[in-house]
């Protein structure tokens, strides 16, 4: 095995033991749904299905479909504390997908918080 191929699989335990389940994330909210669906689309146009496709299948040229982020059509507070808005992962996961709910879920969340943190971090 190369060190390369080697190195690749240690980052990807590693960071899947990192990432948190879907069923314990907490949304990440918004003092508007302005704002939510701003944040919500320009993270789903700079790639997201495509990132977390990567992590999901080795592939980011594939998309997983029934993969998306939703920040309205819903109570917020359900998600977040009075008057802040979520964006919410989900995956509407098809009869025939070959991908685990539980896997798609997990990788969608980190790298919906990773892209957040870019956006915050480069203005």
């Amino acid at each position: 095995m190369s060190v390369r191929f080697v190195f690749s699989l240690c980052v990807v335990f590693i960071l899947s033991s990192c990432a948190v389940s879907s069923d314990t994330e907490t949304p990440i909210c918004f003092a508007s749904e302005s704002e939510a669906r701003k944040v919500g689309r320009k993270i789903y146009d700079k790639g997201f299905n495509h990132r977390v496709s990567y992590w999901v299948t080795g592939n980011s040229e594939k998309t997983i479909v029934g993969l998306g982020l939703k920040w309205g059509g819903f109570s917020p507070t359900d998600f977040c504390p009075q008057d802040q808005f979520p964006v919410l992962v989900l995956y509407d996961q098809p009869k025939d997908s070959p991908y685990d709910k539980q896997v798609v879920l997990k990788w969608a969340n980190f790298v919906f918080r990773q892209m957040h943190n870019d956006m915050k971090t480069s203005g």
